[in-house]
């Protein structure tokens, strides 16, 4: 595997426990080019003009598998809702290690909750191709009516902040506004292979013996 960029925010250096727990962070599904460190030295810049592009990517690090309840656009969940997004992750990365995958970094998003499986694939087409076929066939087989697995996330900028307040419309009782932060962290993040990628969608290239035990479609 190609060695991680330094100038980039990894997952596994943030998730280390000698960050300060209280401190936001942003952990990014790939790595940019050197140069865009020159915006923000190891820093974030509270009103940004600029944000990275697809094209700046160098390659893509992480997948990420992002759960979401099913609920009105601009509100936060309810406890019930988050515990459904909550429960269909733990299916699907269930699913996934069962396959052979290894553990990936767990959070919680604010109103649902995610997983960022280490992967090692270059920014082109094909491995676009490849993501957004991996968490379609993810959907289709786990997609619930309660909750979703998120099936536009596939870009290869894709970022997400940790241990900020997820403000989605006001904050009532039953819809409260929720820290998000990680849950989970594996000793050693090993990455995820093109082939075991592969096998997760059907009718590509991998064998399809790892599908044949959990081939039913999921209902709501």
């Amino acid at each position: 595997m190609s060695p991680p960029c330094e100038w980039a925010s990894v997952m596994d250096e943030q998730c280390s426990s000698r960050r300060d727990a209280t401190k936001p962070m942003t952990s990014r599904a790939s790595c940019l080019h050197r140069s865009l460190l020159a915006r923000a030295v190891n820093r974030i810049e509270p009103r940004a003009t600029a944000a990275s592009a697809d094209s700046d990517v160098v390659r893509r690090e992480f997948l990420f598998i992002d759960v979401d309840p099913t609920r009105a656009s601009g509100i936060s969940s309810t406890a019930e809702e988050r515990d459904s997004a909550q429960a269909l992750l733990r299916e699907v990365v269930a699913f996934l290690t069962g396959a052979g995958w290894p553990e990936p970094v767990i959070c919680m998003s604010g109103n649902g909750f995610y997983a960022l499986y280490r992967v090692d694939l270059p920014n082109d087409s094909a491995a676009m191709s490849l993501v957004k076929a991996v968490l379609e066939s993810l959907a289709e087989r786990f997609n619930t009516d309660a909750a979703h697995v998120d099936t536009s996330v596939f870009n290869a900028a894709r970022s997400r902040g940790h241990r900020y307040e997820k403000m989605k419309g006001d904050a009532t009782l039953d819809r409260p506004h929720r820290r998000s932060g990680v849950v989970s962290v594996p000793d050693s993040l090993v990455a995820v292979t093109s082939q075991q990628l592969e096998q997760i969608v059907p009718g590509r290239s991998a064998p399809k013996s790892a599908l044949c035990r959990t081939s039913h479609k999921r209902s709501g």
